[in-house]
């Protein structure tokens, strides 16, 4: 009973065995036919020859509105010399220029036609791309066709002619290089390379390396005059930014202290007339012992005067060292004496007159500084008067 059941089961076995094997033969004709018949419709569906404007992709791959086209025969010439495939491509884009190629496919890889591409003018492209040696011939394509012999005349013209990838296949026969007239003293002129060929060799290495150290000299001399200019120039500059900022100061503070004297004169005379009454016997007053100036630029530029000349900026430091930029009172009381009230004034007069000639002088040095660095001529710098220091009072 056992036994007829396992070969029941065999039996089942051996069927499904036998149909899951023609299902899988059946699966794979059908997939078979159907790519047949796709590659069919393909290469029936790509016409025979293609006529329209075209721009090469590499030297033997061009486009067509969107279609890759491989020139037929010939294949890409591998070099490391870049330049080669640089040249190649524009070799092609020159023979094409903007006219229509006519291409007619000779046969379809991999859904890439390959075809026999001619110019405008008729000139085969793969013909002249061989003759200039950017390519060389596929004869994988070319075996048994009737354009074989056309193709391999056109690779051994660039191979003779030596141009494109043959100038560096091809070496010379180096049995030609050394001329008849030279082969007879070739025996004694061999030792005499090896021995004296050295010594050239280094003094020209020597010459070499002195005029280039000459140059790198050379040009570090350029560089540290160059750099030297600009120092100067640099140094120019903020010498006559500094004298045109403190002359600006100079000119205000002696307005304001032009405004002062003005108003303490007046002050004097009023108290020097004996009709009117003083107002500071009303009810005291106030008395200024020297002018408010402005030292803002000066204080910003202490550390800069050592750009100015000696004299200029022993000048400016003494004159600002009698200038404040905040004034001292002095209060009068209404029982202070007529005269010393007077007294007071003229002495406050006095040296806030000493002070014009001062800044006077000091104005002209910076003027003097300014027209030196802007540049004037020998007769400006003959005619020009030296002014000289005021006496302090």
């Amino acid at each position: 009973m056992i036994w007829s059941n396992i070969k029941y089961i065999l039996l089942h076995l051996r069927v499904i065995t036998f149909i899951a094997i023609f299902i899988i033969i059946v699966f794979n004709l059908n997939s078979a036919y159907s790519q047949n018949k796709n590659k069919n419709n393909t290469i029936s569906s790509t016409p025979k020859r293609i006529i329209r404007p075209m721009s090469p992709l590499d030297p033997i791959t061009l486009n067509a509105e969107g279609i890759k086209i491989r020139l037929w025969g010939v294949k890409m010439a591998r070099t490391i010399e870049t330049p080669i495939e640089l040249q190649a491509l524009d070799f092609i884009e020159k023979k094409i220029g903007s006219e229509p190629v006519s291409c007619k496919i000779e046969t379809i890889k991999n859904k890439t036609p390959y075809a026999r591409c001619t110019t405008h003018t008729n000139e085969d492209l793969a013909l002249a791309l061989l003759q200039a040696g950017y390519v060389i011939t596929d004869r994988y394509q070319t075996y048994n066709s009737s354009f074989a012999s056309s193709y391999d005349a056109a690779q051994n013209l660039a191979k003779e002619k030596r141009t494109g990838i043959w100038k560096f296949a091809i070496k010379g026969n180096t049995e030609n290089l050394i001329p008849d007239w030279l082969a007879p003293y070739m025996p004694s002129l061999v030792p005499l390379s090896l021995v004296f060929g050295p010594i050239i060799g280094l003094t020209l290495i020597a010459a070499a390396t002195r005029r280039g150290f000459n140059k790198i000299l050379k040009r570090q001399l350029m560089e540290f005059k160059e750099s030297r200019q600009k120092e100067e120039a640099l140094f120019r500059r903020e010498k006559l930014v500094l004298a045109a900022a403190l002359e600006g100061e100079l000119e205000e503070n002696k307005v304001k202290l032009e405004a002062f004297l003005t108003i303490y004169q007046n002050i004097l005379d009023e108290l020097s007339n004996s009709t009117i009454t003083p107002k500071y016997k009303k009810g005291g007053d106030l008395l200024h012992k020297h002018p408010a100036m402005n030292r803002t630029v000066f204080e910003g530029s202490i550390n800069k005067l050592s750009a100015l000349d000696m004299n200029t900026a022993s000048s400016l430091s003494k004159l600002y060292a009698n200038i404040y930029s905040e004034p001292e009172y002095e209060t009068i009381t209404p029982n202070t004496p007529l005269d010393d009230v007077k007294n007071k004034i003229k002495q406050t007069i006095r040296q806030a007159q000493a002070l014009i000639p001062q800044i006077d002088y000091a104005i002209e040095q910076l003027r003097n500084t300014m027209t030196e660095e802007l540049g004037v001529d020998n007769k400006d710098k003959k005619n020009k008067t030296k002014t000289t220091p005021p006496v302090a009072a």
